[in-house]
């Protein structure tokens, strides 16, 4: 398969709206259900996973976003899913650092794929 960034800019908005879709009720709908929870780690690991995809120089670009804790993040996530703890995910949920990342990827495509095509 031909790598295509615009691929993972999909996986992070679609991940990212999913996170925010299953975190609207609040911290204790969150804290409360499984079902949740599992899904809105799911994505996380999945948005933090596709951001790795993007191109290291389109990342140097968007200072703003700490890509050194998104990575931090994911690997904790997938390989110490034992301990994770639920409140620093609601604290990643609160934190503004979903719209810090979708703000990035969203010029990345403006800047580098709606340019060219």
């Amino acid at each position: 398969m031909t790598y295509n960034p615009q691929r993972y800019i999909d996986y992070i908005r679609t991940a990212i709206a999913k996170i925010q879709a299953y975190t609207q009720s609040g911290e204790k709908a969150f804290m409360t259900d499984s079902k949740t929870q599992e899904a809105v780690l799911f994505n996380f690991e999945t948005l933090c996973d596709a951001t790795a995809q993007l191109p290291e120089n389109w990342r140097a670009e968007h200072p703003e976003v700490n890509w050194q804790v998104v990575k931090d993040f994911r690997n904790r996530l997938a390989h110490q899913y034992f301990n994770i703890r639920l409140d620093l995910v609601w604290n990643a949920v609160e934190s503004g650092i979903l719209d810090e990342i979708l703000a990035a990827v969203v010029a990345m495509e403006r800047k580098h794929l709606r340019q060219n095509g």
